[in-house]
């Protein structure tokens, strides 16, 4: 009986196969996911300072976001603008956003309560903000830029509101 070499081919190939996956498996490819932060459970104890905390994180995005918008504005740079806002600015704010949402749902009867939901609304506001500003800059759209102004405004006065 002629013995081929096709079954040594084979066994070779599964070998050569099987060290390839070994090798794919042990080199992480994708990052590490960041660490959760945990979910604050509200009360009468801590809701000031995750008033004042929330406040300073609405402030920095905000201005982060309108210091990069004026600055592209001056240069007349929406490209610019548009990459700081999708690239950079979005996924700060959506880790951000996140966290907020599963506050919200971990305490919503406390924040019924309280009647804390129009100041978490201002977070949400910003993204909405951030997209008028873009239109604005990349369309050279005054109603948008008036809009995200407005926006701003009215959260300024929610904000300013809970800080009593």
């Amino acid at each position: 009986m002629k013995r081929t070499k096709l079954p040594m081919l084979y066994n070779s190939g599964l070998i050569l196969l099987f060290g390839v996956l070994l090798t794919a498996c042990g080199n992480k490819t994708e990052q590490d996911p960041p660490p959760i932060k945990k979910v604050i459970t509200l009360s009468n104890a801590n809701i000031s300072k995750f008033k004042r905390n929330f406040t300073s994180d609405y402030i920095s995005k905000r201005n982060a976001l309108l210091d990069k918008f004026k600055t592209s504005k001056e240069s007349n740079d929406g490209k610019g603008f548009n990459d700081y806002r999708n690239f950079h600015w979005t996924p700060e704010y959506i880790k951000q956003q996140h966290y907020y949402e599963a506050v919200l749902e971990t305490n919503i009867d406390y924040i019924d309560q309280v009647k804390l939901k129009p100041l978490l609304d201002t977070y949400t506001n910003l993204v909405f903000i951030s997209l008028d500003l873009k239109k604005a800059l990349l369309h050279n759209d005054n109603e948008s830029l008036k809009s995200a102004y407005k926006a701003i405004k009215a959260d300024h006065i929610t904000i300013k509101r809970y800080q009593k």
